[in-house]
């Protein structure tokens, strides 16, 4: 593998962490949001390009060279069982906040309305956004901030280790890098109450055990999209 310049990754993990991952951690929501997913975001957009980008480069760390065919099973077998995972834990956290909602101590920062797609052209535009938004997601918290902690604080140590068994303190390091990863993207969802930031904390555990076992972002991309397009329409968003 190739090793790029250290300076270079530090550099780049600081840019991305500055204007993608820090910025989410610190909004605060109006009492009432209105969400509309019918008009082009070219926000999204551009976090897709940036998305693609950042793949691209480091795709060659997690190159699945399994046959078409066994791929193609098992991101199946994973899509279905991210889907289902992913909707039943936002079963349990919409349950859960339905039942505080209504109590004078209610956990949820701000009511939510969210603008449903009407006609052809709303649901492609709809779909693109959420498309873009679920890639761009999979990339930076599933893949690149756990990656990049990993990259910049444990780089040799973890190099020169890859053919290896994991010691026990090596585990511990590789198990605090996910838990911070984890908390970054719960804490993103916080503008949307505590029981967003639970129902991001399960649905990253599920999403990231996906890309690590099955080494691609396909099936966790397209779970992760699907559930935000199904929970849309149902008006689970």
């Amino acid at each position: 593998m190739k090793i790029h310049s250290f300076v270079t990754e530090i550099l780049f993990f600081s840019i991305i962490s500055l204007f993608f991952v820090i910025p989410p951690l610190f909004v605060n929501a109006p009492s009432v949001q209105h969400i509309d997913f019918t008009f082009f975001s070219v926000q999204n957009f551009a976090h897709f390009v940036i998305a693609v980008f950042i793949f691209l480069f480091y795709k060659k760390l997690v190159e699945n060279e399994e046959k078409f065919s066994t791929k193609f099973l098992k991101y199946s077998i994973y899509f279905v069982v991210i889907f289902i995972l992913l909707f039943g834990n936002s079963f349990v956290c919409n349950f859960s906040a339905q039942k505080f909602l209504n109590s004078e101590n209610s956990l949820v920062n701000s009511e939510v309305f969210v603008e449903i797609p009407q006609g052809f052209f709303d649901f492609l535009i709809c779909i693109f956004n959420l498309l873009f938004a679920a890639f761009f997601e999979e990339v930076i918290y599933r893949f690149y901030i756990p990656f990049g902690i990993k990259h910049l604080l444990f780089r040799k140590f973890f190099y020169e280790n890859q053919n290896k068994s994991y010691t026990v303190f090596e585990k511990s390091i590789l198990l605090f890098i996910e838990i911070v990863a984890m908390l970054i993207f719960s804490f993103s969802h916080r503008y949307l109450g505590i029981f967003s930031v639970v129902n991001a904390a399960v649905a990253h555990l599920v999403l990231r055990f996906s890309f690590i076992r099955s080494k691609s972002l396909i099936p966790s991309t397209l779970a992760h999209f699907f559930y935000n397009f199904v929970s849309l329409m149902l008006g689970l968003a």
